[in-house]
């Protein structure tokens, strides 16, 4: 199994291993890109306000 930190590269390996499925790969690294703001291992300290703001800054 393959772990991939660089979404790009993400993205083109899973095309080259599936051209066919572009369409899904595209909505699923989309969402991917959504995480890429978020300090997911400061959540859970994270009050109302705090995940507002990481929910404004995640977003595209």
């Amino acid at each position: 199994m393959t772990f991939y930190t660089d979404i790009d590269r993400l993205e083109r390996h899973l095309k080259e291993l599936s051209p066919a499925d572009a369409g899904v790969i595209d909505a699923y690294i989309r969402a991917a890109r959504l995480f890429t703001g978020c300090d997911l291992m400061g959540m859970p300290m994270a009050g109302p306000g705090d995940m507002l703001k990481m929910g404004r800054v995640s977003r595209p």
